[in-house]
């Protein structure tokens, strides 16, 4: 499956949303869009929420953090979904990359001053570090802070979260070639900006190049070198050159105010750009790595209350004292969104502050040592503040550091990546900064592997990950006795595949799968070619004299029962058909005949044949059919 959707490939059913992978063809991969967020877990299985109290030597403030993850509707029946459409198909879910997330209010806020209710409705960009989890921080004035304990404590719904998330995906291609005079065709369009605003609505956009190609008003500056498409192309088009805007001339922004957006998403013309006059011509049926933007939402305030019944709000709102530090020093709280192997003893995080001449001679490196993270001694080191570490800017200017990581196993062996992360800036006048490590600067891939329940109740599944590193096949073996997610950790990335193997639980049959280049792989019943629809093509052969047969077929797991039985006819006009089945067992999912009855010389002859030896799902079929003994 291709690791991106296809924009141009959607498939609804009901409330669900699929888009396929490169191309949709029998077979091929679709991806399930997300319904919501929901606050992820902690180590101690609580949500991963806090609401700090800080106080130090500059002032006081709070701190809201909490995580987040897409929320998706059951694979089972997004599975079954997707099956009655698109039979051979298999699943995985669409992967979140970027986007904003705030707070909403529901209803007035009261007694709050303007600029503390401006600071807590404030956008706080959402980056999910190529992984399924997203980080939302946001330092509060005193009174917000204060707002905020009091919403939990008396359990008043008075502010919501909104996200405008973005999935990344391929545009669609279409046979053409765009020609525009940049400046021109960015002033057009500024002017779909709402009045009073630099926001584009994304739908206005979509219709303006629908008008484009149409030739209605409202039509942006662009020439068709070789015309404008045919009327059951022009979705295509209009969303293809919507998607080419907003790559070469356009970002998106979140919405001005979202309890009037109704899930609608933002884009204005990129801050700080330079548009001159010129020419520029967009071929369109290049390849066009894009993205869609969808909004979701979640109630982070009633998903902490209804943790209270385990923990008290000191747990989830806790008060912190900075402690004095040295001039220009600043105390780095360090976490960490994803999972490494059992193998793994502990991570390093190495601290670098450039040499500073006069004041700092030297750069400075100290190291940062942790628990696994997810782990029950990660959570004690966090209780105890040793996931924290203080650097010694020693100015009061120069108040950036950059950082690198190591992996400690417990063999002893090391795994390390030189490469320093991008300059990382604190604040003036911030004594406390928290750090979430980039899991892109690990000396190692991280891969996940996590199965259906459904699938698990029949099969035991096991496989292997396969890459290719300095030439050499490099290989990581693995079982599933659980939903997972199971992270997987390689030293590489080219030509990676996933080799799965099922075996029935009951029995001793068993299937294989393969799957290309998949960081995240999510197996289902349909993951696996066996289980779904089925056809067969079907002819017969008449020897001996015989002028007609009739024959009964059966999927190879419902041969007792009748209802799934289906009976053809076949004469010297009429020699073949198609046998259409489901089958509902990953391990027998073939076929199975037998003659029912013959005509020979006009008499109709019974036959006294039992059942045959299944035939394969895949597996097209010539019978034989002469004179009964």
């Amino acid at each position: 499956m291709s690791h991106f959707l296809d924009l141009g490939a959607s498939l609804n059913s009901g409330a669900l949303r699929f888009f396929a992978g490169t191309e949709v063809t029998r077979g091929s991969g679709y991806f399930l869009l997300p319904n919501g967020l929901t606050l992820t877990e902690n180590e101690d299985g609580l949500p991963d929420f806090l609401l700090e109290s800080v106080r130090g030597t500059s002032g006081n403030h709070g701190l809201l953090m909490f995580r987040v993850e897409a929320q998706y509707p059951p694979l089972e029946v997004a599975h079954r979904a997707l099956g009655a459409l698109r039979p051979d198909a298999t699943l995985t879910r669409a992967s979140l990359f970027g986007g904003f997330l705030r707070l909403v209010p529901v209803t007035t806020i009261q007694g709050l001053e303007p600029e503390d209710v401006r600071a807590l409705l404030h956008p706080v960009p959402l980056s999910f570090d190529g992984r399924s989890i997203g980080d939302f921080r946001l330092t509060l004035p005193v009174a917000a802070a204060v707002f905020v304990l009091n919403l939990l404590q008396s359990g008043a719904l008075t502010i919501v979260a909104y996200a405008e998330v973005e999935i990344a995906g391929w545009a669609p291609r279409v046979s053409g070639v765009a020609r525009l005079n940049p400046r021109s065709f960015a002033g057009a369009l500024a002017g779909l900006a709402r009045t009073g605003s630099d926001a584009i609505p994304w739908s206005h956009l979509v219709m303006a190049m629908r008008n484009t190609l149409q030739g209605k008003s409202g039509s942006l500056p662009l020439e068709f070198s070789e015309g404008r498409p045919a009327l059951d192309m022009q979705d295509s088009w209009a969303l293809r050159l919507a998607h080419q805007a907003r790559m070469r001339y356009l970002e998106a922004i979140p919405a001005s105010d979202p309890s009037v957006a109704a899930g609608e998403t933002f884009v204005r013309l990129r801050a700080g750009q330079i548009i001159g006059e010129g020419h520029d011509r967009w071929d369109l049926n290049e390849p066009l790595l894009a993205s869609l933007s969808m909004a979701l939402s979640l109630d982070p305030i009633l998903t902490v209350r209804q943790a209270f019944g385990k923990k008290d709000i000191s747990y989830f709102c806790p008060d912190v004292t900075v402690s004095e530090l040295n001039l220009g020093s600043v105390l780095v709280v360090v976490r960490c969104n994803f999972q490494l192997e059992p193998t793994v003893s502990r991570l390093e995080v190495t601290f670098v502050l450039d040499p500073l001449p006069r004041v700092r001679p030297r750069e400075v490196v100290t190291t940062l040592k942790l628990a696994p993270p997810g782990t029950p001694e990660a959570a004690q080191q966090q209780l105890a503040a040793m996931n924290q570490i203080e650097l010694p800017f020693s100015s009061k200017e120069d108040r950036r550091y950059r950082y690198r990581c190591r992996l400690v196993f417990k063999d002893g062996s090391v795994l390390e990546d030189k490469r320093l992360s991008p300059y990382v800036e604190v604040e003036k006048r911030r004594e406390r900064v928290h750090l979430n490590v980039s899991a892109t600067l690990l000396p190692v891939r991280l891969l996940l592997v996590s199965a259906d329940p459904n699938l698990l109740r029949e099969a035991s599944l096991s496989g292997r990950c396969e890459w290719q590193q300095n030439g050499k096949v490099r290989t990581s073996q693995f079982e599933l006795p659980d939903p997972g997610p199971r992270v997987l950790m390689i030293s590489g990335s080219e030509n990676l595949r996933w080799f799965i193997r099922a075996k029935e639980k009951d029995g001793a049959a068993s299937i294989s799968a393969v799957f290309p280049n998949e960081e995240s792989l999510v197996l289902g019943l349909y993951s696996f070619q066996e289980y779904g629809s089925h056809e067969a093509e079907i002819e017969c052969v008449f020897t001996g004299g015989t002028e007609e047969a009739t024959v009964v077929f059966a999927p190879e797991d419902r041969l007792d029962h009748s209802r799934h039985h289906q009976s053809f006819s076949f004469n010297g006009a009429n020699a073949k058909t198609s046998f259409q089945w489901f089958a509902q067992s990953l391990f027998h999912s073939g076929y199975c005949h037998r003659v029912e009855s013959v005509v020979v010389g006009g008499r109709l002859r019974p036959c006294k044949e039992g059942w045959s030896e299944a035939h394969r799902w895949d597996e097209n079929l010539t019978i034989e059919a002469g004179t009964p003994p």
